[in-house]
């Protein structure tokens, strides 16, 4: 009897570790889903974790998932691979299994108690179903030691193309992880961001200050409403094993709705050369060089304006001014704006017309005051110029007769006087004798310009070949010079950065790519300088293409209206193209 129950309690233990030794090799594929707590909140939409366990060469289906009945998409967040080793009775066995994690959003929910719907997907052709969970959604509490301020600073109101800064500042005392974030100011339509978003952080007061703020431009006008902002999140600490031990409640922050009101510049009194500044400005202009000038030279005059928002200012166009539309020519290009210690500079190239000039007219810039809401304008001193006129050398008439040269070389020649091409004397009579035309300086032939003269002789030859060599050395020397030009061009390229870094407009860009190009063009040699009109540049070849595109500038620079971004973006990679081929 002790023997067969000894031999019943061998044979039960041998099952039971079959058993184990089943239940640990078998690698059954499992899934479990949760929403994590401290990312649930109130109104906001939730995220599902999902974790698939099997074994390590498993091929999950991401395409196959469902949620109460319904595909969504997932989002594959990585895999790992979980590695055990078990020794029974001597026999070593590999229990690797394979995890993967996905994730994806469901519909927000209510405050309270939830029941995670169905998850099912494919894994090595065969369908799995999730087990049954809940999930907790709670409210978050309002704390003073957690808060939240959103202000716009900048003219209240705005007009299309002043800049304001767009901020929130948190305030908080103890570690928070955000969970919920809506900061619609961030979004408000029709203004464009300048740079990205800035950040800073300072205690104040006891508290932590995290301030994020972005500079906008208006571009429309309008009234422009902002919703709440929200943000919520937990309080956290940091254990020994640098681990994040979450508290509750879940803290919440608002502030309150703003709106921002862009105003329409009105139209009237407003005059034709307003370009769009808004503040109150002042204008000096004064000359580049000095001394008196001929007609035709070129003449430099420096515009320099001063005031708060200088990216709202132009250049005043001269055209518009009767004075320099009659009594001056104008560069076909723009001239390129530099910004420096507060004032807005251009350097503009006039040409005179006539030696009656006696000053250059005084350039108007006009602005619209926000304050008296007004237009305004304001005028610079003109500048005393002397212009001579371009001296042309005189045409003297001599009155003379070329004298008979005879030098006894040549006997006495009989005349037929069956020649009928011969006009005898008497014939001369009707006819009216002009006189000859001299250019001054130059003077009539004697007989020793008959002569024979050392250049008609075997000398002339050595003449020659000294002169071939001295243009042969000076074409070296012109190709040495080109090499050497085309070894930099910085002045181009620094041109052309500057364009890339400027902002996106016709007034800031179109100018910058026009001088890059013509700066290129003569650093490469195929002109002998710089040139200021497309029209002096070959139409063939590479430098025919900067041709084209220099007069596709003036056509969208001129053609009224702001052309679109887009077609402003391609310009610049034309451009970028070209000055890669130059």
């Amino acid at each position: 009897m002790v023997g067969r129950a000894i031999f019943r309690m061998l044979v039960a233990v041998m099952g039971i570790s079959l058993f184990w030794i089943h239940s640990l090799t078998a690698q059954e594929v499992t899934i479990e889903a949760q929403v994590p707590g401290h990312m649930a909140a109130v109104g906001a939409p939730l995220w599902v974790t999902v974790t698939v366990t099997g074994p390590v060469d498993m091929q999950v289906d991401p395409s196959t998932f469902t949620y109460d009945g319904l595909p969504v998409i997932v989002e594959h967040l990585g895999e790992s691979t979980q590695s055990s080793i078990t020794i029974i009775n001597g026999t070593r066995r590999d229990n690797s299994k394979r995890v993967a994690n996905f994730r994806f959003t469901i519909s927000a929910q209510d405050e309270g108690l939830h029941v995670l719907g169905e998850i099912t997907v494919m894994v090595d052709g065969v369908e799995y179903r999730s087990k049954s969970s809940t999930f907790q959604i709670k409210a978050g509490k309002l704390d003073p030691n957690f808060r939240l301020e959103a202000s716009v600073e900048g003219p209240s109101p705005l007009y299309p193309g002043q800049r304001a800064t767009l901020s929130y500042r948190i305030y908080f005392k103890d570690d928070i992880e955000l969970t919920v974030e809506s900061l619609p100011l961030f979004d408000v339509p029709n203004f464009k961001r300048i740079g990205d978003k800035q950040f800073k952080s300072r205690i104040v007061s006891g508290f932590h200050q995290q301030e994020i703020f972005q500079e906008v431009e208006a571009v429309d006008p309008g009234g422009y409403d902002i919703d709440e902002s929200v943000i919520e999140g937990y309080a956290y600490t940091t254990d020994f094993l640098r681990q994040r031990v979450y508290r509750e409640p879940k803290l919440r922050a608002t502030a309150p709705p703003l709106r921002i009101v862009v105003s329409a510049f009105p139209e009237e009194g407003r005059p034709s050369s307003f370009s769009g500044a808004v503040g109150e400005y002042f204008i000096k202009v004064e000359r580049v060089g000095f001394g008196k000038v001929r007609v035709g030279d070129k003449v430099t005059i420096r515009v320099m304006i001063f005031g708060p928002q200088l990216h709202t200012v132009a250049l005043p166009p001269l055209r518009l001014q009767k004075s320099f539309a009659d009594d001056f020519r104008l560069s076909d290009l723009p001239p390129v704006k530099r910004e420096e210690d507060g004032q807005a500079i251009f350097d503009v190239e006039l040409r005179p017309l006539s030696d009656t000039i006696e000053a250059i007219p005084s350039v108007t810039f006009a602005f619209y005051d926000p304050v008296t809401k007004q237009y305004r304008t304001v005028s610079s001193e003109p500048i005393p110029l002397e212009v001579v006129s371009v001296q042309v050398p005189d045409v003297v008439i001599v009155d003379e007769t070329p004298p008979e040269v005879d030098d006894g070389s040549r006997g006495e020649k009989e005349l037929s006087d069956e020649d009928d091409s011969i006009i005898e004397d008497d014939e001369w009579e009707g006819f009216d004798a002009t006189p000859p035309i001299e250019i001054a300086g130059c003077y009539g032939l004697d007989s020793s310009d008959f002569g024979v003269w050392w250049w008609q002789t075997s000398r002339a030859l050595w003449i020659i070949v000294l002169g071939a060599a001295f243009v042969y050395g000076v074409s070296l020397k012109r190709q040495a010079g080109g090499k050497s030009r085309r070894r930099t061009h910085m002045h181009s390229q620094e041109l052309f950065e500057q364009a890339r870094a400027s902002e996106l407009t016709a007034e800031a860009l179109l100018p910058l790519i026009a001088s890059a190009l013509l700066a290129r063009t003569a650093e490469k040699g195929y002109i002998d300088e710089e040139v200021s009109s497309a029209d002096a540049l070959p139409m063939t070849g590479t430098v025919g293409e900067v041709r084209t595109l220099l007069i596709r500038l003036e056509e969208e620079r001129f053609a009224g209206g702001e052309p679109d971004s887009a077609v402003l973006h391609d310009i610049l990679i034309q451009a970028e193209e070209l000055l890669e081929r130059l």
